[in-house]
């Protein structure tokens, strides 16, 4: 096979035509459909406003592999289907033709979606006009590079999905050996202690409930403020970090953070926790279960444990509430736990830690990798579909 390189300069030795895309493929829309005449299941899936399928209808309007594009709701979304599907009415879909290939159609258009993005209506339904789209410019080397560069970059995205599936893979393996050991270390006979979590926490307490919408400042001027969305798989997270005023903060003493302490979400995901930290030592919080160590056991442990399969048990039988769960302060201060000597504890900990590091140093690993692979698609896919253009093409679609 020969080099891309050269098989561009012995094909298109003085530049690649560029066209507006309505003029190379025939851009349809899609039909309406209502809800009522979608099934869960079936043959062909409904695209509307979504890559999600709306549901499944018994007829077809769209073939195989087939390139087509989301203009409302999810605007700018770029699809490819590999199965008949029907098109609704929110949705265009792009027919082959004999200068273009609809896989290649499809990588054009992944170039191009910050630029359509770009052009997405914003309102209470985000839209992309259709001119957007047909006016758009587009390079048309032969047939023959057209297939060079699909085959070039369906190689990218192939070992990207290759090496998502792999590594995930992995990720849940080693998930479900950790749970199964953390389980397994934290299940005592009748040995040892046990004893309701208020014997060895001083204060057990509610953060504050309340509005706080006055009091909101920012990360230079205020103080942390730690809420229930902010706790998920024993860490505590600054995806959507609060700030509160310092004023605010002093008013409430009691609802003010140490080192030690133990969030538990109270509702919601009520059960999960996280120790606090240096780094949230002094924060204050706000719908969310405060225990106090009072010196005599290891948080880290208790929390290890409020996570395992027993503990979630226990949590499970104190958690009241229908859609939206809830635990209280009260309950939660009679829950028994086992607490073996402090030293088993801190060895406990110590060996779930390291688990716990291997689980995420995957976890971060994961995207990490899925992006490397992402960018690397993405560099040689601007790179193939950059082209010199014909010095007689006149037309500036953009």
């Amino acid at each position: 096979m020969k080099k891309f390189g050269d098989l561009l300069a012995e094909l298109c030795p003085n530049g690649v035509e560029y066209e507006a895309l309505e003029n190379v493929s025939e851009i349809k829309r899609g039909i309406r459909v209502v809800k009522s005449q979608l099934n869960q299941n079936g043959k062909y899936p409904v695209y509307q406003n979504s890559l999600t399928p709306l549901g499944f209808f018994e007829k077809t309007n769209a073939s195989a592999n087939t390139t087509f594009i989301i203009v409302a709701g999810a605007a700018g979304e770029i699809g490819y289907s590999t199965c008949d599907f029907w098109a609704a009415d929110d949705c265009f879909y792009f027919l082959p033709s004999t200068k273009l290939l609809s896989r290649y159609i499809y990588h054009f258009f992944l170039m191009k979606q910050a630029y359509l993005r770009s052009k997405v209506r914003k309102a209470s339904i985000p839209r992309l006009a259709r001119s957007a789209i047909e006016k758009l410019e587009i390079p048309v080397p032969p047939l023959e590079i057209q297939q060079e560069i699909v085959r070039i970059l369906d190689q990218f995205t192939g070992l990207t999905t290759k090496l998502t599936t792999q590594l995930t893979a992995e990720l849940a393996a080693r998930k479900k050996q950790y749970e199964y050991y953390r389980d397994q270390l934290l299940t005592f006979g009748t040995e040892v202690i046990q004893k309701p979590l208020e014997a060895e926490f001083s204060s057990i307490r509610n953060g504050f409930v309340g509005t706080i919408t006055s009091f909101f400042s920012d990360k230079e001027h205020g103080v942390r403020y730690l809420e229930g969305r902010d706790i998920h798989n024993g860490t505590i997270s600054d995806d959507k970090a609060v700030y509160v005023t310092k004023e605010f903060h002093n008013k409430h003493l009691k609802t003010q953070l140490q080192p030690d302490d133990i969030l538990v979400v109270q509702s919601g995901h009520v059960g999960e926790c996280a120790v606090v930290g240096d780094k949230y030592a002094g924060a204050n919080c706000h719908a969310l279960i405060v225990m106090s160590n009072a010196g005599n056991c290891d948080s880290r442990y208790v929390a290890y444990y409020l996570q395992s399969s027993e503990g979630k048990r226990k949590l499970a039988s104190i958690t009241t509430g229908g859609t939206v769960k809830h635990i209280l302060a009260s309950k939660i201060k009679k829950l028994v736990v086992p607490f073996p000597p402090i030293e088993e504890q801190r060895r406990i900990v110590a060996i779930l830690d390291r688990f716990d590091t291997i689980c995420n140093d995957l976890t971060s690993g994961l995207p990490a990798e899925i992006e490397a692979r992402q960018k690397q698609y993405e560099y040689y896919r601007d790179k193939l579909l950059t082209f010199k253009k014909k010095a007689s093409d006149s037309f500036r679609g953009e």
